[in-house]
């Protein structure tokens, strides 16, 4: 009988200790890569930031998809896509939930490109000079110009 007990406190001991009072530590939170942000240097305002870009000799710009490529697109002429087709500039990206609108572009325009977030690019619209977000599927292509000329040129 003595056997039977040492064996049960023994089993008590061991099941105890090897029982620990600390909860597991949860797994860490990974980002994927395309919901990583790149911020704007923390030295710089917006508004700095904005200057520094319009200063250099050669920047990165969105552009628009034209007219022509909209008309095809909607089925309508390029005069109706001139006329009615605007890309909205949203405060948020995407993935945030885009809402509420700041501001718009015209088809075929071009807009200095502040930052890279997703499936979003944050821009300078020409049109009213709000900052905000657009969608990369309403862009043609990311270009390199003179800020000042607007010429292309080598980034």
């Amino acid at each position: 009988m003595t056997s039977k007990i040492q064996i049960l406190f023994l089993s008590l001991v061991v099941l105890t200790f090897s029982c620990s009072s600390e909860s597991p530590k949860p797994p860490m939170k990974t980002l994927n890569t395309d919901q990583i942000k790149y911020p704007l240097p923390k030295k710089l305002s917006e508004k700095d930031y904005i200057q520094k870009l319009k200063n250099k000799d050669c920047t990165k710009f969105i552009q628009c998809y034209s007219p022509k490529e909209i008309a095809e697109e909607m089925g309508k002429s390029e005069e109706w896509a001139i006329a009615n087709y605007d890309v909205n500039i949203w405060e948020k990206t995407s993935a945030d939930g885009k809402w509420p609108p700041v501001g718009k572009m015209r088809c075929g325009s071009r807009a200095l490109l502040l930052e890279v977030s997703g499936d979003d690019y944050k821009i300078l619209s020409p049109l009213d000079q709000s900052i905000g977000w657009v969608s990369k599927v309403q862009i043609a292509k990311v270009i390199f110009q003179n800020p000042t000329t607007f010429e292309e040129c080598e980034g």
